[in-house]
């Protein structure tokens, strides 16, 4: 019955309907698009620096990307250092040396079957301790010519084949989601990678230098103990640009933050202004129904089932606005979290079917939650009104 009346006041009042959902589907949107991007973030942050497994990343100077940019985004550059600087970084301190060869698919032209341009990833698997972590396949003990790994976010399955430079490969095992560039990559044994480089591409794209004596960038393990600023400080006779993956997490960590204080301060505002205006509509809506809360009460309803009809009838409203909110502000996280990884090169835990569910069904909740907190006053005030009073002064 209360459902009933209720929805049918409602669908007599689309103005107010329609005004009171759009305040609730704003800010239900707002709040998940808000949390769902920086909560993946933070946790891409998080996963990074559990597993990255290097502490120092050296590439050549005439890079042009920030160290963000080199160590979490898809970008693939083109340049290239000798291979004899990895014996440079062999020193004391450091624990373990590798190096990677970038190159990238060619979608345009006849020699790669994949559609879109990924970025080729050679590693040298036995000196690797940044690639193999992510694997899958605890089983999987080498990477042999003709076989690749491929990132999380590639949907080619193991077994699956493929064309890559005019080779023929075939995928044997996939990285767990990492929210970085790994995720669109295609990892090949960088023995293999070179010389597919090599009859692949002409020799003045490696400015006359052989690409098996090439490497892209180094990665460096340090002892314990042994400071990042020390080392750096110790290679003074190689000749490119050597960063620290825990400076530019730091960095990348103190704009997730500020973003996230600034965005939180919005929210707040906007949330406060969306219970305003919501219990300003439901003070209105209420005020104009006094005459029927009249009636209703000269005939025997209490006041607690006019206090019940009042908030089944706003719920509906809160509960439509607020899973639609949900649901688009989950579905417009997808491109905001691309856009800020492309933007700022910010790692991004990728979200679950069960967690976008769980989120969606969060927002939901805060928006009954706001609009439960904006009835409380136009309710305590109707619900005090005495059936003679209400039916002399009110209006249908």
């Amino acid at each position: 019955m209360l459902f009933y009346l209720a929805k049918r006041n409602l669908f007599r009042r689309l103005r107010f309907l329609l005004t009171a959902a759009v305040c609730v589907f704003a800010a239900a949107f707002a709040a998940v698009l808000a949390w769902s991007v920086l909560d993946a973030a933070r946790a891409g942050l998080a996963l990074s620096r559990e597993r990255q497994g290097a502490d120092i990343v050296v590439y050549p100077n005439e890079t042009e990307v920030s160290d963000a940019s080199m160590l979490y985004s898809g970008i693939a550059q083109s340049v290239y250092m000798d291979q004899e600087i990895l014996r440079k970084l062999d020193t004391a301190g450091a624990a373990a040396v590798t190096g990677q060869f970038y190159l990238q698919t060619l979608p345009a032209a006849d020699c790669c079957s994949v559609g879109k341009e990924y970025r080729l990833v050679g590693i040298d698997w036995d000196s690797d301790f940044v690639v193999r972590p992510w694997i899958k396949d605890r089983k999987l003990h080498s990477l042999k010519d003709g076989q690749v790994i491929v990132g999380s976010g590639i949907a080619d399955e193991v077994g699956a084949g493929m064309v890559l430079l005019n080779h023929p490969v075939r995928v044997v095992s996939v990285l767990e989601p990492t929210g970085t560039a790994l995720d669109q990559c295609i990892i090949l044994n960088m023995e293999q990678l070179q010389k597919m480089a090599e009859t692949g591409f002409p020799p003045d794209f490696f400015r006359g230098s052989r690409p098996a004596g090439l490497v892209t960038c180094a990665l460096v393990r340090l002892r314990p103990g042994v400071s990042p600023k020390d080392y750096i400080a110790s290679l003074r006779s190689v000749d490119a640009k050597v960063v620290s993956t825990a400076s530019v997490r730091k960095t990348l960590e103190g704009e997730i933050g500020a973003l996230s204080k600034i965005l939180t301060g919005l929210l707040a505002v906007m949330l406060l202004l969306c219970c305003a205006a919501l219990s300003s509509q439901f003070r209105m809506l209420t005020l104009s129904r006094c005459r029927e809360v009249g009636y209703l009460r000269s005939i025997g309803m209490s006041r607690l089932r006019v206090y019940a009809m009042f908030l089944v009838e706003f719920g509906l409203v809160s509960f439509l606005g607020g899973a639609a909110g949900s649901a688009a502000g989950m579905a417009a996280a997808f491109p905001a979290a691309d856009y800020l990884r492309r933007s700022l090169s910010i790692p991004l835990e990728p979200w679950s079917a069960a967690s976008c569910v769980l989120r969606v069904l969060i927002g939901t909740a805060l928006a009954l939650a706001v609009c439960g907190a904006a009835t409380v006053l136009p309710l305590r005030r109707i619900a005090r009104i005495s059936p003679h009073d209400a039916i002399a002064k009110g209006e249908m």
